[in-house]
C-alpha cells in the first residue's frame, strides 16, 4: 500500500469536501474503505517495530546476527 498516494487522495478529498455544498458519496466511500487497510498497515509496522526494539535490547550475539534478524523481520513484513 502506497501511503503517500493515499495521503494525496485524502488531502484532495478534504479540500473538495470543504469547498463544496454536497458530499461525493463515491469519494467518501472510497476514502472510508481505505481506513481499514491503513489501520492494518500501521499495526503491521508497529508490530515489526516492537520486535526490532525487543531484539535490540535483548539480543545476545554479534551485531551481524542482529542486523540479519532485523532484515528478516522487515522483509517478512513487506512480503505479507
Amino acid at each position: 500500500m502506497e501511503i503517500s498516494k493515499i495521503k494525496r487522495q485524502w488531502n484532495t478529498y478534504i479540500n473538495d469536501f470543504e469547498n463544496s455544498d454536497y458530499m461525493d458519496i463515491e469519494k467518501h466511500t472510497s476514502m472510508a474503505l481505505k481506513v481499514g487497510s491503513l489501520i492494518q498497515e500501521i499495526e503491521k509496522l508497529n508490530n515489526s517495530l516492537h520486535k526490532i526494539n525487543f531484539l535490540k535490547h535483548s539480543f545476545v550475539g554479534n551485531r551481524t546476527e542482529l542486523h540479519r534478524e532485523i532484515s528478516r523481520i522487515i522483509e517478512n513484513r513487506t512480503n505479507n
